[in-house]
């Protein structure tokens, strides 16, 4: 049985966990329904009713992309064109090395997961495909099964841009111990945000040489607004070589979210976060007729500036290797 589904909110919020920040996470099956990937489905709840909800947190939709040149002709439309049924494995590893006083938990990095895809939809410009976990490094017996009883869809459109991942832990019986996937989730996300090293291709045609940023929001290891440089550094028929870099600056929405949410309950404690900067870089080499790439990696050193609740400034740096191969 299904005991737990993570859309974009439920993963942002788990994040808060990864975060170490003590926050309320936002109650997900209370979440209204937007576009496609904002947010899990459910009722529109009474904007006038006082449940005692935390307000909702920025939930970012698909990357946004733009093209700054356009590179050598001749050009050609990027896009993503899987045949329905295709089916691939995928080795999502992610180190953490934490420095100075960042949170353990940022040093962590999730267990290496394979996961096994299919392509179960291509409607228009909109894939969906389904994953579960085929194999997992995990040392603890209990996370291990928890992991290992994860399923879910991921989202995407023709550019390659991620617009909704849900996944459910399922139960071997009835009767799922009340926390089931507490321990899992945490790492879930992430794992899960190792997919941004997936390519999201501008709208224009392009050569090679060609040159576009990719923006998108991460909670990891702090609330950041990622700015990605790419470049087209080879274009071969289906195949592409893409090389990134890219910066990190602190998510103003989500402070302004949290200071907000903490001002309005109690239960939620105002943000630490002072300042975030940092960098990386990246490679991605792959095809156009599969879902992801052949492989991809990322490098990212990034320093979070915050303050203690006693008002001592603390600084802490997380350097995150994040690698994905396909089968």
């Amino acid at each position: 049985m299904s005991v737990r589904r993570m859309g974009v909110v439920a993963v942002l919020g788990l994040l808060l966990v990864a975060c170490g920040d003590a926050v309320e996470e936002p109650d997900v099956d209370a979440a209204p329904e937007q576009d496609a990937g904002a947010r899990p489905a459910g009722d529109e709840p009474d904007p006038t009713a006082d449940d005692g909800a935390a307000p909702t947190p920025p939930v970012p939709g698909p990357a946004e992309v733009e093209l700054i040149d356009a590179g050598e002709q001749p050009h050609t439309e990027l896009r993503l064109a899987p045949e329905l049924g295709d089916v691939a494995e995928v080795r999502i590893t992610s180190e953490h090395v934490a420095s100075g006083d960042a949170q353990e938990s940022a040093a962590a990095g999730p267990p290496a997961l394979t996961l096994e895809l299919e392509v179960t939809d291509v409607s228009g410009e909109q894939i969906e495909v389904s994953f579960v976990v085929a194999e997992t490094a995990a040392e603890d017996e209990q996370l291990a099964s928890q992991l290992s009883s994860m399923h879910g869809t991921l989202d995407l459109d023709e550019r390659g841009r991620v617009h909704d991942i849900a996944a459910s832990f399922d139960a071997v019986d009835d009767d799922p111990p009340a926390g089931m996937g507490d321990d899992a989730a945490p790492l879930l996300t992430q794992a899960f945000d190792v997919l941004r090293v997936l390519p999201a291709f501008p709208r224009q045609p392009v050569g090679a040489g060609a040159v576009w940023t990719v923006e998108q929001a991460t909670l990891i290891p702090g609330p950041a607004w990622e700015v990605a440089t790419v470049t087209l550094e080879e274009l071969d028929g289906e195949r592409y070589t893409l090389r990134t870099e890219a910066t990190h600056d602190l998510w103003q929405e989500w402070l302004d979210w949290q200071r907000q949410a903490a001002d309005e309950r109690e239960r939620i404690a105002p943000p630490m976060w002072g300042d975030i900067d940092g960098e990386g870089t990246g490679e991605v080499d792959g095809a156009l007729d599969a879902v992801v790439p052949q492989r991809a990696r990322r490098s990212l050193e990034v320093t979070t500036h915050a303050e203690s609740p006693d008002g001592e400034p603390l600084a802490g740096t997380v350097r995150i290797e994040d690698r994905l191969e396909r089968d």
